[in-house]
């Protein structure tokens, strides 16, 4: 379900957001005070050196994780004061996700990976798989539907789970390494499928990566370290809107 960003163009918004692991003696502050804006229609990439809270920061932006201080605010709404049931339907109609690693049932074809979240949320069998197959289609997979992750290239597999992330027709895509197992020739690939999908489904994308050739076909670039946003790079014009 597409949403509309603010009258700013702003979709995702966090506010001095502070994430702590209390590890019993010890505390670990993954987020210490970031604030940051996430426009509609772009692509954000975030970068920064392994355990600086790149993925924390996705997943309490994204309603994954809760957070110990501050706001996030998703097209104008408190993600962190909705109730749990709300949040997971909230991100169920307007957000899709994509992971590493793939996070594909290994006993269920490529068909069913990607209708299994619609029939989740209600949608009947016929419109679940027809939706599905039109996702995988349009990620180039229409000669694959049937074939379960382990006949599927590192590469297919991605694309199965890209396409498993738009089946519900979000506007607000969070992606987390979504190259970091693949090869070169391949993550150029699913690189542009991203860009495509950003362009023609006019998606708002947030990735996190450690590749900067994944990071400059972005829009913006967000670095951090230990916690908290180092800068914030304006990479190229967004389609003719100012970044």
């Amino acid at each position: 379900m597409a949403g509309a960003a603010d009258v700013n163009g702003v979709v995702v918004e966090a506010k001095d957001v502070a994430k702590v692991y209390d590890q019993g003696k010890l505390k670990v502050n993954a987020l210490d005070g970031v604030s940051l804006e996430v426009r509609a229609g772009e692509m954000l990439a975030v970068m920064g050196p392994s355990g600086c809270g790149k993925t924390t920061l996705l997943n309490c932006l994204s309603g994954l994780d809760e957070i110990t201080r501050g706001e996030v605010l998703v097209r104008g709404r408190n993600l962190h004061h909705m109730k749990d049931d709300e949040r997971t339907t909230f991100r169920a109609r307007s957000m899709g996700f994509i992971f590493q690693s793939f996070n594909l049932l290994p006993v269920l074809s490529a068909v069913e990976n990607v209708e299994l979240p619609l029939l989740v949320s209600g949608h009947s069998i016929r419109a679940a798989r027809k939706a599905a197959e039109a996702a995988l289609t349009e990620v180039g997979l229409n000669h694959r539907l049937n074939h379960k992750p382990k006949e599927l290239s590192g590469g297919e597999q991605q694309r199965t789970a890209i396409a498993r992330s738009i089946v519900n027709n979000p506007d607000l895509i969070w992606a987390d390494e979504p190259t970091g197992n693949l090869d070169s020739n391949t993550s150029k690939e699913i690189v542009d499928l991203l860009k495509r999908l950003n362009k023609e489904r006019h998606q708002t994308q947030v990735i996190v990566t450690h590749s900067e050739e994944v990071a400059k076909e972005c829009d913006r670039l967000v670095r951090m370290r230990n916690g908290r946003i180092e800068s914030v790079q304006a990479i190229r014009l967004l389609r003719g809107r100012h970044v």
